[in-house]
């Protein structure tokens, strides 16, 4: 059937991003034969290879752009959460930046906050700053779902890196988040790789974070422990906050 003929590219390409192998050859190919076709993929599908062409920065802007037409006549709920913040994280992370097409992930999104995974959460603010793209009521619904206290403590050190670093990029101050995570990140600042604790360091003194004081000692001591591992951007942003 054609419509296995997409679902198993779509296998393919994720297969290769999640190696990292890039064939930029067959690539072009797939974003060819495509174009005319993604109405015969899946949610999940059309995910996965938007996710896999920008984890390879593969195909170009005219993939995303192509394919951008189709997502805007999607019915709202026609993708899960998870599949939209994938799709976004997408978009962001090969910078075409549709303002129409973010408009509606923005509107879906935030109604959509409350029942997404952490994953989900960190990989949606993330896209949107990676515009520079300021939309409020989706950033204060994403501040709300994360505040939560059995979504807290779940976060991983990279989402916490990119969460708080969406929100400082993008200037919207959010104390009842910031000062969640703060607890979070005195307990757990050892955990965090040297790039965490840069941009973490970076995003509460770009805010001026009221609860900055309570961050900064501890995530200094860490720093201090691994001066060696730091990469010039790293220190410099540090020395920076």
């Amino acid at each position: 059937e054609r419509s296995s003929e997409m679902r198993c590219l779509s296998i393919i390409c994720w297969s290769f991003a999640t190696i990292r192998f890039r064939e930029e050859a067959f690539f072009q190919r797939v974003s060819l034969a495509s174009r005319s076709r993604f109405g015969e993929m899946k949610a999940f599908e059309l995910s996965n290879l938007l996710w896999s062409f920008a984890k390879l920065s593969a195909g170009g802007d005219g993939f995303f752009s192509a394919v951008a037409p189709h997502l805007m006549r999607r019915q709202e709920g026609e993708f899960s959460p998870q599949c939209l913040a994938t799709i976004a994280w997408a978009f962001g992370t090969a910078k075409v930046h549709i303002h129409s097409l973010f408009a509606s992930f923005a509107r879906e999104l935030a109604s959509a906050a409350p029942f997404m995974a952490t994953q989900g959460i960190a990989n949606t603010a993330w896209a949107f700053a990676r515009v520079r793209r300021q939309e409020v009521a989706l950033f204060r619904a994403l501040s709300e779902a994360s505040c939560r206290d059995h979504v807290i403590v779940t976060f991983k050190p990279q989402e916490l890196s990119n969460l708080v670093w969406a929100f400082a990029t993008v200037g919207l101050p959010s104390p009842a988040l910031f000062s969640r995570l703060a607890d979070v990140l005195v307990r757990r600042c050892w955990e965090l790789p040297t790039q965490n604790v840069a941009n973490m360091l970076w995003a509460y003194a770009k805010l001026a974070a009221p609860c900055r004081e309570r961050v900064f000692p501890p995530l200094l001591d860490v720093t201090l422990s691994r001066l060696d591992h730091y990469k010039p951007q790293e220190i410099s942003a540090i020395l920076w906050a």
